[in-house]
């Protein structure tokens, strides 16, 4: 126990010095690397990808986007909260464009009063940031950020199309139609559960299915 609690102190030392940017470049370089050996050394399902379902989802991600760039770049505290902010806004429009209004709402909530409670505490603080990092610590800054954002974005991908079993709005929605007057038994059919350690994806029919109306 004493050698373990010494590599531990040892440990600790020499990662946490007391810089808030080598620390946080430390996680996200462990966030980086974990997931990434674990997509290639595993048998991972890649899911074919839609890239969007209407212009105005492309427009959002654009702003969104410009906007944690442009946040990045901000020398000034106040313009990178309030560029933190936009990004903030633009996933709750996401969630709103995906039809999830409670997300949505819950989104815009959450980014208000953390935009409130930043510009209160910026008010006893210096105006710009204190440190002025070299053109070299930017770029690593930067490719840890970005390599950061592509494997986070991957593994939800991946996630997302892991699925094995049904859905339950598919479930709900067939329970629905079974009992609906006017439904025929070949649009009740069509809903039909996945085979076992089938991904859903693969074997839908199609989601949402369309009512059968009686004629």
């Amino acid at each position: 126990m004493r050698g373990t609690d010494r590599v531990a102190l040892e440990v600790t030392g020499f990662l946490q010095r007391g810089s808030l940017p080598v620390l946080l470049g430390t996680i996200v370089a462990v966030i980086v690397v974990v997931p990434t050996v674990t997509m290639f050394t595993r048998q991972v399902s890649w899911p074919s990808v839609r890239f969007a379902d209407s212009a105005a989802q492309v427009a959002t991600a654009v702003l969104v986007v410009s906007a944690a760039y442009l946040a990045t770049r901000a020398r000034r505290r106040l313009r990178a909260v309030f560029l933190v902010g936009v990004t903030g806004y633009g996933t709750a429009y996401l969630y709103l464009l995906h039809g999830a209004p409670d997300l949505a709402l819950t989104q815009l909530l959450v980014e208000t009063v953390t935009l409130v409670v930043l510009v209160l505490v910026l008010r006893r603080l210096s105006g710009r940031f204190p440190d002025d990092p070299t053109r070299t610590n930017r770029r690593v800054r930067a490719l840890i950020g970005t390599a950061a954002a592509g494997v986070v974005g991957t593994a939800a991908v991946i996630a997302a199309g892991s699925r094995v079993q049904e859905p339950p709005p598919a479930r709900v929605w067939r329970n629905g139609r079974s009992t609906t007057a006017g439904a025929t038994t070949s649009s009740t059919s069509s809903s039909s559960t996945c085979a076992p350690g089938t991904r859903w994806v693969s074997c839908r029919s199609s989601w949402p299915p369309r009512p059968a109306w009686p004629a």
